[in-house]
């Protein structure tokens, strides 16, 4: 199943999958390369042989260096714990100088591969973490936004924490690569840190190196309801990015009282987004059930945000009339 070279690659690209053969497949091809700098590895919690066979006559021919791991995470375990120990086992078996997670519903974009591959050569060692920007897209490809930083370079950890937690849209899953020392440094992706747990590595990790922002949109990130990102609008996620906050504190980056400013405004914008995302489905009763997080009292702790006040009145105004006339918004 793997064809592989003596030469440890430049950058293993890690892909995390469970029973999505077709965006998985998808992932894949956008990945190939005739590079003998990059190995793919493949590690799967599917159920069945489904994804094992696909992903071999995927690879049937293909000279590049690729993996395939079926896990065997215990039963009882919960669905969680086996997703990030997904990502876990990925890293675990990664050869590569650099480390990327690219999960099986997202992918790159043409010629980013080669973008990437360049970059990355003339990387200097001081740089652990690299970031670029992002296409957030529909499940038909179609660009429903563009996130990426606008200045390319450099950014220390007290800067990199500023625009990371000064705008919860910032950093994409599939816009970030490790330096296997990143992991070795502040270890791998924690169960105890989720839901959501890809902030609470970047809060780990950008406290410790910064960031190298290349400027290039290079990925895509498909937004569709079998997607964890729609799971995850609930008062325990709130209480995890709140003790990632708490985290922040602790490494004396940056100010007490701009790290509560920034708290407050990255967890309501964290939660109009999941009432935004609902109210765009139509599914306003799910929309109404985030909105009325608002009152709960973890949230009633935080400062108001001026910043998102003016969104959050306009959201509750439409779902209060949403409720009072339900065919005024229903899907036509």
């Amino acid at each position: 199943m793997m064809n592989r070279e003596e030469k440890k690659p430049l950058l293993s690209i890690c892909v995390p999958t469970r029973n999505r053969v077709d965006l998985l497949l998808r992932t894949l091809r956008s990945v190939q390369t005739s590079s003998s700098e990059v190995e793919i590895v493949v590690t799967d919690n599917s159920e069945g042989d489904e994804t094992k066979h696909a992903v071999e006559a995927l690879f049937d021919g293909y000279e590049g260096s690729w993996r395939y791991h079926k896990n065997n995470f215990p039963h009882e375990m919960p669905g969680w714990e086996k997703m990030v120990g997904n990502f876990n086992m990925g890293v675990h078996l990664a050869r590569g100088k650099y480390i990327y997670i690219l999960h099986d519903d997202d992918y790159l974009l043409k010629d980013s591969l080669d973008i990437l591959l360049r970059g990355l050569r003339t990387m200097d060692e001081t740089y652990k973490i690299v970031v670029f920007g992002t296409l957030l897209v529909d499940m038909q490809g179609n660009v429903l936004r563009v996130d990426h930083f606008a200045a390319q370079g450099y950014y220390s950890p007290a800067e990199s924490l500023e625009k990371l937690l000064k705008n919860s849209a910032s950093v994409h899953t599939p816009g970030f690569i490790f330096r296997k020392e990143v992991y070795d440094t502040v270890g791998l992706w924690d169960v105890e840190g989720c839901p959501p747990v890809d902030y609470n590595m970047w809060v780990r990790s950008f406290s410790e190196f910064g960031v190298y922002v290349m400027s290039d949109v290079l990925s895509a990130f498909t937004i569709h309801p079998g997607s964890v990102t729609m799971t995850m609008f609930n008062i325990e996620s709130v209480r995890a990015l709140k003790d990632n906050f708490d985290l922040v504190r602790k490494k004396n980056l940056l100010k007490v009282s701009r790290l509560e400013q920034l708290k407050s405004q990255f967890i309501h914008q964290f939660l109009l987004a999941g009432v935004w995302k609902f109210i765009k489905k139509r599914k306003y009763a799910e929309a109404r059930q985030v909105m009325d997080l608002s009152k709960h009292p973890e949230m009633q702790q935080l400062r108001l945000s001026l910043k998102w006040f003016p969104v959050k009145v306009t959201f509750s105004l439409y779902l209060s009339f949403s409720k009072l006339f339900p065919s005024a918004t229903s899907s036509r």
